[in-house]
């Protein structure tokens, strides 16, 4: 990923991936939060790019924030359910 904001800060013309981040660490589409999460950790990422895995084509960006809402969502239906609804 790029940060735009970091390229425009940096005032100097030149190739754009000089500006890259995270360049290994990349999310399949297949990957459940868990493993998602586990990527953002290793990598100290706040964003990462979702990469179809035959391909390479960047399928679009998740921010770690996201998937730590969703997870927290899934965790709770799951304790709703184990509790009985409350």
């Amino acid at each position: 990923l790029v940060r735009v904001a970091r390229v425009y800060s940096a005032g100097q013309d030149g190739p754009i991936d000089a500006f890259a981040q995270h360049r290994t660490a990349i999310l399949h589409p297949d990957m459940n939060v868990t493993e998602a999460a586990g990527v953002f950790r290793d990598a100290n990422a706040e964003m990462l790019a979702v990469v179809d895995p035959d391909t390479g084509q960047v399928l679009g960006q998740l921010h770690e924030v996201e998937a730590l809402r969703r997870y927290a969502h899934e965790v709770e239906i799951a304790r709703r359910d184990l509790s009985g609804g409350d």
